[in-house]
């Protein structure tokens, strides 16, 4: 009897010495709250909500901003659905904040939007039904100094309230040397189709189109401002904007999918206008989507 009750003492010296000296265990405890002494939960990423999924951040880091070359352009692609309420989204006026400290408001900028095809981007109001879903791009404009590695991201994006609820850090975010880059990594079908687009006709399309071009004239409204674009032959253009008592002209180039204008000792920026041949065969070009840079 007593030589058990010495093996047993043994055994459970051996097994206090394994445990003591032993590594981390699964059952080890977790860290705890220095005050109330509860557990403190590991803190998760959240990508999605009921009502919208982030589908990547990208950093353009070959952005160059006029004012401050410290100031960077960050693209948030995500995609907004609804199984309830219905809601109303733009681009415009989503906050971000890094580090529940500074907070930045999103705006639509030009070098953002060319490549950019199948994701919704517009200062406009648009509404996302019961059962629909909606792909979309916020741009923020913020010193790249916020972006470092490991720091934390909350959202406020328009028009959909349960964004709030999403956590990221600053290690999701992968950096490109340009938008269009940016552009091919997101949205590769689009730009594929804006690529296609930005080719050279063909002799036959050319010709189809400044016949359907030279000696007309399209009038439209930008922000409730008329304009009138006439073009004339063999490839040149003028614009008027009257209440603006605004004219200028110059040259125009045709493309597979853009009619390309290009003014003549102007500051104008060049400007890209959609076409496309309507069911009755006439051409049909939107200027409103070129000029409008909303």
């Amino acid at each position: 009897m007593m030589k058990k009750l010495i093996a047993v003492l043994l055994l459970a010296c051996m097994l206090f010495s394994f445990a003591a000296c032993g590594g981390k265990t699964a059952d080890e405890p977790k860290e705890t709250d220095p005050v109330t002494e509860a557990t403190v939960p590991e803190e998760k990423e959240v990508l999605e909500t009921d009502h919208i999924k982030i589908e990547g951040l990208y950093l353009d880091n070959g952005y160059t901003d006029k004012d401050n070359d410290s100031m960077k352009l960050l693209y948030v692609f995500y995609t907004v659905s609804t199984n309830d309420t219905n809601l109303k989204v733009c681009s415009k006026n989503s906050k971000i904040t890094i580090e529940d400290t500074n907070t930045y408001s999103s705006e639509k900028y030009e070098v953002a939007s060319k490549w950019i095809k199948n994701y919704y981007y517009s200062d406009y109001i648009e509404d996302v039904y019961m059962g629909n879903e909606l792909k979309m791009l916020a741009t923020f404009k913020m010193p790249v100094a916020e972006l470092a590695a490991g720091r934390n991201i909350t959202f406020s994006l328009y028009g959909v309230e349960d964004s709030a609820n999403l956590k990221l850090t600053t290690d999701l975010i992968q950096t490109f040397d340009s938008a269009e880059a940016i552009a091919e990594k997101a949205d590769p079908t689009g730009y594929a189709e804006i690529q296609d687009m930005y080719l050279p006709a063909d002799d036959e399309t050319e010709s189809k189109v400044k016949k359907a071009l030279n000696g007309y004239y399209w009038s439209f409204y930008v922000n409730s401002t008329s304009y009138r674009l006439e073009f004339f032959s063999p490839n040149k253009f003028e614009i008027r904007v009257p209440a603006l008592n605004h004219k200028a002209g110059g040259t125009y180039e045709v493309k597979k999918g853009f009619i390309c204008i290009t003014y003549t000792g102007k500051d104008e920026p060049a400007v890209d206008i959609p076409y496309n041949w309507g069911d009755d065969g006439d051409i049909e070009l939107h200027c409103t989507d070129a000029f409008d840079v909303h």
